[in-house]
């Protein structure tokens, strides 16, 4: 049952592994080659790359808050958004 998906038809990181299974398959030879389909897919499933970013780009603005340069325009929009 590999490619479905818990809620839907297919799973959101099936097109990734279908990739990633493709090179492999292409490349058996050299599996250096499908290191950046294999990270596409493992970032599709776990995110940590996306996580990472918004970490960074959290303490970049809890530093601007706390030293007081965050630009009004980042502060309106937290105000009504309550990220």
């Amino acid at each position: 049952m590999l490619g479905y998906g818990a809620y839907t038809g297919e799973g959101r990181c099936f097109q990734f592994w279908q990739d990633f299974m493709s090179c492999v398959e292409k490349n058996s030879n050299d599996k250096k080659t499908c290191i950046p389909f294999r990270e596409d897919y493992d970032e599709c499933l776990h995110g940590k790359k996306l996580n990472a970013r918004r970490a960074t780009i959290q303490a970049e603005m809890d530093k601007q808050k706390k030293n007081g340069t965050l630009p009004a325009e980042v502060t309106e929009l937290l105000g009504r958004n309550k990220f």
